[in-house]
């Protein structure tokens, strides 16, 4: 189906070069065509802004080098340490992004052949000051975990993390996410959202963010709460004040004896340090 939509766009020929193009999206998350597209004879200059979901495109600096922003939805036809590395190969050439949203969905299809070696290659993303993160199966997949260990973001502020399923539990390998994700210090805004809370962790999370200004916690059926951090206050007394109960303080502890979720096999566990 998508090999006939997008032929038009497929030809090599310089008559079909997107020299206007600022807009991209392709969205079809049935898609069964294992097929990389390579658009626009490689050509689209002023393109900024793609949000592809389900679909495999060639990814090179002379399409996508340019990009500011990305809403990227792994296809699918690749999982563990093949997927990272596909990934990664994409951020590498769009280092420009401003902002990034980034998800792995559940595999619907059985996958091509697999890399076996681990990816190690770091990416440096100088720009990007908004991220999101989503999860939409039963956990936290292994891929978004290691590429978030791969990538480095100096000038982050904002960090969404997105529950789609909106679960009530924490997802069983919260713990071991934070604990390979080195958030950027640079972070202002946190917003956590249903299964990637844990109220045992909120303190040790605030400690590591000196700049953090906002959290913003979603969990089911509650209004949300959002916490503004006082300079002074965490300077001082490390104490957080609560917007929607003034007067209130936050004092929540992490055990430090916890465990992170039990080892599976294949690429399902979290790379270390």
């Amino acid at each position: 189906m998508w090999n006939a939509a997008l032929s038009g766009c497929c030809s090599r020929s310089r008559n079909v070069e997107a020299l206007a193009l600022v807009n991209l999206t392709l969205v079809y998350r049935l898609n069964d065509d294992t097929k990389e597209f390579y658009l626009f004879s490689g050509y689209a200059p002023k393109l900024r802004s793609v949000t592809l979901d389900g679909i495999r495109l060639t990814w090179i600096p002379s399409l996508f080098g340019n990009l500011t922003y990305l809403d990227y939805t792994h296809h699918g036809f690749s999982i563990g340490h093949q997927a990272v590395h596909e990934v990664m190969s994409m951020l590498e050439v769009s280092r420009r992004l401003t902002e990034l949203r980034l998800s792995f969905p559940p595999k619907r299809r059985p996958p091509s052949a697999t890399r076996l070696r681990p990816v190690t290659r770091r990416v440096t993303l100088p720009s990007l000051r908004n991220l999101c993160l989503r999860v939409e199966g039963s956990d936290i997949p292994f891929e978004l975990a290691h590429v978030m260990t791969l990538i480095r973001t100096p000038s982050l502020t904002s960090l969404r993390l997105i529950d789609v399923d909106r679960r009530h539990p924490s997802l069983p390998s919260l713990k071991s996410f934070f604990y390979v994700y080195p958030i950027s210090p640079s972070l202002r805004t946190l917003q956590i959202e249903h299964g990637w809370h844990d109220p045992r962790m909120i303190s040790p999370i605030l400690s590591s963010l000196p700049n953090l200004r906002q959290l913003i916690i979603r969990r089911p059926h509650m209004a949300d709460q959002v916490l503004n951090l006082d300079r002074q206050i965490r300077k001082g007394n490390r104490r957080v004040s609560e917007s929607s109960h003034p007067g209130h303080y936050l004092h929540m502890h992490l055990h430090p004896n916890w465990q992170g979720t039990r080892h599976r096999p294949n690429h399902n566990r979290f790379p270390t340090r």
